[in-house]
């Protein structure tokens, strides 16, 4: 049996002018989302229960070019380790984006988006076994990615409205990541390089629903 306690999950927009009915040239739009988890999975033969915590933060800026037409600025940072009685894993990324996403009204309430962005992340992680001095796994990652995700949102009014984002249309991705190994009798080093391209129909992720406050 898993448990898993998200403590926060918020996602903010903030327009420095009144929506009414349209996102208005010149609104400056500020916002983000933090995000806190903490889990323990079943126990392991040997190794006792994993217990994982982590924490993600985002940060984002935009700027209405026109009427209902964003162009912006996300960056991420996330940190999280994975604890076991014998082993120890951490791990840690930073990503930016730059992101571009058009709304067309549907209703005066209802409105459709398409978000199109292209961004740079980097990871890093270490994994330690405190039944062995002299073992270390280390992998040092980075990519370049472009994606056009396309999503519907709900004014429910002046101040708040919520939003969902479905499959990628199209998500591509190239990246190089370096591992090493170190033991006691041997080590080893590996740089893998990947290209790879989807859509909504060669992948299995979920849609998400945020809400947007405007002040």
């Amino acid at each position: 049996m898993k448990f898993t306690y998200t403590l926060l999950t918020c996602s903010l927009l903030i327009i420095s002018s009144v929506m009414r009915g349209q996102i208005r040239k010149g609104s400056i739009l500020l916002g983000g989302s933090v995000q806190y988890s903490n889990s323990t999975g079943e126990e392991i033969p040997a190794m006792g229960k994993d217990r994982i915590r982590s924490i993600s933060i985002g940060p984002a800026i935009g700027y209405a070019l026109k009427n209902n037409l964003v162009l912006g600025l996300s960056l991420g940072y996330s940190n999280g380790k994975s604890n076991l009685d014998t082993r120890n894993f951490k791990a840690s990324g930073f990503s930016g984006a730059v992101f571009l996403r058009q709304y067309w009204n549907i209703t005066s309430k209802f409105y459709a988006f398409a978000n199109a962005q292209a961004g740079y992340g980097s990871s890093e992680g270490k994994l330690v076994r405190s039944d062995n001095a002299f073992y270390r796994a280390k992998n040092k990652s980075w990519n370049v990615n472009a994606s056009l995700i396309p999503g519907v949102a709900y004014s429910v009014n002046r101040k708040i409205m919520l939003e969902s984002t479905f499959l990628p249309l199209l998500n591509v991705q190239y990246g190089k990541s370096d591992n090493h190994l170190t033991d006691l009798n041997y080590s080893s080093s590996n740089t893998t390089k990947q290209f790879r391209a989807n859509s909504s129909l060669t992948n299995g992720q979920t849609f998400s629903l945020g809400v947007r406050f405007l002040l």
